[in-house]
């Protein structure tokens, strides 16, 4: 009895780990100018509504995002979220930012961070510079 309370533990435990390496996005990745404006909205917010989640198509031309009331939210389920991005714009999705940090490593995004946190007061124009600062817009 032993052995197979092992073995699910070791099943159990492997399979945790590859959930939560595949639930961030990571490679190459640009926005639309509408991804972009749409990922600002998502970092402002609005009313009582603080940023979550945010998931994002790999090609950068459609997403979905998640806000909660209140500022100590838990992360959503990562299965879950990417099942209902993916079904919702027929694309595979992966996990761009949680609240207001940008988590997809591209090799010039440190993902953790100051270098990677947006704040709610800036500018479009601020916005934009960060995207584009770290690799994720390039609008020209």
């Amino acid at each position: 009895m032993k052995k197979i309370s092992a073995i699910v533990f070791l099943i159990f435990l492997i399979f945790s780990n590859n959930v939560n390496a595949q639930r961030w996005g990571e490679g190459e990745l640009q926005l639309t100018k509408g991804m972009a404006d749409y990922f600002i909205k998502f970092i402002r917010g609005k009313g009582n509504k603080k940023p979550a989640d945010f998931y994002i198509t790999l090609d950068g031309t459609d997403g979905t995002a998640w806000n909660c009331s209140y500022a100590q939210c838990n992360e959503g389920d990562p299965i879950q979220d990417i099942y209902d991005c993916e079904r919702k714009t027929g694309k595979k999705c992966k996990k761009f930012a949680w609240k207001r940090t940008v988590k997809w490593k591209n090799g010039i995004n440190p993902a953790k961070g100051k270098a990677s946190t947006f704040k709610s007061k800036w500018s479009d124009a601020e916005m934009y510079e960060k995207l584009t600062e770290l690799g994720f817009y390039n609008n020209k």
